[in-house]
């Protein structure tokens, strides 16, 4: 990427009233977002009426657990049972939006890598059907899967239809997301 070949060591992306700041570790290069809150969800974060079982059912597999965050606009994480079913989901389309207002993020513990989880990521209500690689999903799933035991410190693999692998790292109030780009 281009600041990060400009700053070398590490500057501020600066996105409208927005100040992030960046690093670079090699062939990694990092944006440091401010942490965001995970709760576990319950019925009043289905805004428009739909309930755990049918999100299971838009979803077309079993919820080992269910949290948000962020507001009525934020991420609804949705964590499979088995990581083998992240692959084979057929992105929600409308029927997202008919259940809730928040973007979608099913995820899951990788049973190929006891330090790996895989995600996906859906908000077809704000014109992305799934998104190939999410570094804004990456910030919540950090807050997420530390709260679910698995440290400050992650790897994950979009299983998106092109892919991407992403680490994430929790220091302090701040969640560096990274990975490697490529420019093309």
């Amino acid at each position: 990427m281009l600041w990060s070949r400009r700053w070398k060591n590490g500057g501020t992306l600066v996105s409208g009233q927005i100040s992030l700041p960046t690093r670079s570790d090699g062939e990694l290069h990092w944006i440091g977002f401010p942490g965001l809150a995970v709760r576990p969800a319950n019925a009043a974060d289905f805004s428009r009426g739909q309930t755990l079982e049918q999100l299971e059912s838009l979803i077309g597999a079993p919820l080992a657990n269910c949290a948000v965050a962020g507001g009525s606009q934020g991420y609804l994480i949705a964590e499979l049972v088995q990581d083998d079913a992240l692959s084979k989901l057929r992105p929600p389309g409308a029927a997202l939006g008919n259940a809730t207002e928040r973007a979608l993020i099913v995820t899951s513990r990788s049973s190929h890598s006891a330090d790996r989880i895989e995600f996906r990521y859906f908000a077809p209500q704000y014109g992305v059907s799934e998104d190939s690689a999410t570094g804004s999903a990456m910030r919540v799933l950090a807050s997420y899967w530390q709260l679910r035991g698995l440290g400050e410190a992650l790897e994950a693999l979009q299983r998106s239809p092109a892919g991407g692998l992403l680490r994430s790292v929790v220091e302090g109030d701040i969640t560096w997301v990274g990975g490697s780009v490529h420019d093309d």
